[in-house]
């Protein structure tokens, strides 16, 4: 046993200055020295302390090796480069920085691929890492997105099956209300609702299933076929509310609104009413009022609709109204939310199913229901009887032959038509 010799050797590969500088020697030796400074007897150990060798020195050796292997590993900063001084040096007392350091390479390398996988490796090889919140919600925004890239009705029913967890709950949620209701059939809404009754887009579903039956029939009507619903409050209190005609009432300079047999459904809260109101007996849904300067379109149980400028408000009907601003038409339904911003020329409503609408820039028609896009810009709309049809011009040369052979392109047309039952 050398403890000294192994002490003078850590020292000498430690110097900058010696031509075999070498961190990981110097470390070998000082390990070496101090496992034999361990064996020694109490005789060693005081002829050692004469030369000012002892557990304190060969502590602040090792302490001395591990910070220049520290500021090399900084030096690189790679994340090879940290593992190995996490490895080499393990309770090194730079070991929290250098963690933190290889956690955050490790962060923006996933950052960098932006892929689900990668923030999943990232979260199983370093639980403890700060950035494990970030690593989560990028995890579950990417892979949402990648399980339901196509946009598909199946793919967003198998995402929730697969991640019934997910953040993304209530958005694919939305999609698939949105998809699978894209017919504003009954059948469609109740389907949804039964799937998915503890959904938080299950309320909209409702609205948008009850503004579709009031197309053809009465509050009272839905309530009595749709009776398995009548757990629901807020549907039942938008039935009773929705049930015969309203009158104003003013008080302390604002207005309400009440039924004819007193009972109040709004309280005293607006500034102005659509000065139709004042002769009573209003039986629309919906109610034009003004608060602090502020037009606004709500429910007859005072949930806002709209807010803001407008000059004209139109019921399409099932539930759905255009608002005109300034030339410019906007659709927003009952339930309280938007299908079409104001940047459209006109829109109307088909087959009680589908908004038709023209967008300003190229006066194109598209299609579309609950704020989803269902036939591309290019598509033509049109209609007759029952059928909604849409068509798409097409250039055709198999029959006119190729342009460089004197032929000319010619002109077809591709349809799909679709039967409102």
């Amino acid at each position: 046993m050398n403890t000294g010799a192994r002490y003078v050797y850590s020292l000498l590969y430690l110097t900058p200055q010696y031509s075999r500088y070498d961190i990981d020697s110097a470390y070998f030796f000082i390990n070496g020295a101090m496992a034999d400074f361990a064996l020694h007897d109490e005789k060693a150990i005081e002829s050692l302390a004469k030369l000012d060798i002892n557990d304190s020195t060969l502590h602040r050796q090792k302490q001395e090796v591990e910070l220049h292997a520290y500021r090399r590993a900084k030096a690189k900063h790679t994340l090879a480069d940290y593992n190995d001084f996490l490895k080499r040096f393990n309770g090194a007392m730079q070991t929290d920085s250098v963690v933190s350091f290889r956690n955050e390479i490790a962060f923006n390398d996933a950052v960098l691929a932006n892929t689900y996988e990668a923030f999943q490796n990232f979260i199983h090889t370093y639980p403890q890492a700060t950035q494990i919140p970030a690593a989560h919600a990028r995890f579950d925004e990417l892979l949402y997105q990648s399980m339901t890239k196509d946009r598909k009705l199946a793919s967003y029913v198998r995402f929730l099956k697969n991640n019934p967890d997910t953040p993304y709950r209530t958005d694919a949620e939305r999609k698939i209300l949105e998809i699978s209701t894209a017919d504003n059939d009954l059948d469609s809404y109740m389907t949804f609702i039964e799937q998915y009754p503890r959904s938080k887009v299950r309320s909209l579903a409702l609205g948008m299933m009850y503004h579709s039956f009031k197309a053809f029939g009465s509050a009272t009507e839905f309530a009595n076929r749709f009776d398995i619903l009548s757990g629901s409050d807020s549907l039942m209190r938008m039935v009773r509310a929705d049930e015969g005609c309203l009158f104003p009432i003013f008080e302390m300079e604002k207005y309400g609104f009440s039924k004819l047999n007193g009972e109040k459904l709004i309280d005293f809260s607006y500034d102005h009413i659509n000065e139709a109101y004042y002769c009573g007996k209003i039986d629309d849904d919906f109610l034009l009022v003004e608060l602090a300067g502020l037009n606004m379109v709500i429910s007859r149980k005072g949930h806002k609709i709209f807010s803001g400028a407008y000059d004209l408000v139109d019921d399409l009907g099932s539930g759905v109204l255009k608002i005109v601003k300034e030339g410019k038409v906007a659709v927003y339904h009952k339930s309280g939310f938007e299908i079409l911003d104001f940047d459209y020329e006109d829109a109307t409503l088909v087959a009680n199913a589908f908004v038709k609408y023209k967008k300003m820039a190229n006066g194109v028609c598209k299609v579309c229901w609950a704020a989803r896009c269902l036939m591309p810009n290019t598509m033509i709309f049109c209609r007759k009887g029952d059928l909604c049809c849409w068509k798409k011009r097409l250039v055709c040369r198999a029959k006119c032959g190729r342009p460089e052979q004197g032929g000319k392109p010619g002109k077809a047309w591709i349809g799909l038509c679709v039967r409102r039952l």
